[in-house]
């Protein structure tokens, strides 16, 4: 089934939920009570809660994307995109959707993020998935000086994820990757954000 890029942005709150629910006449009977299950309206807040667990809340809903991707020898291909994001799992966690428009005749790239506020732990716990990459991340942060920063050990060497320059309609988003145990880092992914539509309750 083909999804109309214009559907998924015209649906609020239901930014990532409206994604999920595109998928209902591959499902079968019943499997649309899956993605139903899967959104929620918003996040769960807590009274007395930490901060600290509404600090992706900001980024529910619909964004334009322009990606930009570091080889190693420096030489930068940029493409456009979306970034689609909402609330999962009774408000417990933030999921979100990356997508690259893909070239005539080419596969969009994608893939999803899982992230939820450890309260024993106090941190972030993110989880990055991607099939086409046959990739999985997991990552931990919070609030570093005013930006999101996430971290990982990796075969490859430490990453670093960073949002920044952060407002209600644009951010951005930087992926860094260190070889030598953090003493140095390579720039590898630099996004910018521009929101389409907010998410609402």
């Amino acid at each position: 089934m083909k999804l109309d890029r214009r559907r998924l942005l015209a649906g609020g709150t239901g930014a990532l939920g409206s994604a999920l629910l595109a998928g209902r006449t591959l499902a079968g009977p019943g499997g649309a009570e899956i993605f139903e299950t899967l959104r929620a309206a918003g996040p769960r807040i807590v009274a007395g809660e930490d901060p600290a667990a509404r600090l992706f809340d900001r980024f529910a809903g619909a964004w334009d994307v322009d990606y930009c991707t570091i080889h190693d020898d420096g030489t930068r291909a940029r493409t456009r995109g979306q970034l689609l994001a909402g609330w999962v799992l009774d408000g417990r966690a933030l999921q979100d959707v990356w997508i690259e428009f893909p070239a005539a005749g080419a596969d969009r790239f994608m893939g999803t993020t899982l992230r939820f506020y450890d309260t024993g732990r106090k941190t972030w716990r993110v989880t990055w998935i991607s099939p086409m990459a046959q990739a999985v991340t997991q990552l931990e942060g919070g609030d570093e000086n005013g930006r999101i920063v996430l971290r990982a050990q990796t075969p490859r060497g430490r990453l670093r994820w960073t949002f920044s320059d952060m407002t209600d309609e644009d951010f951005r988003w930087r992926g860094e990757l260190s070889t030598d145990d953090g003493a140095t880092w390579r720039l590898r992914e630099d996004h910018h954000m521009q929101r389409r539509l907010r998410a609402t309750a």
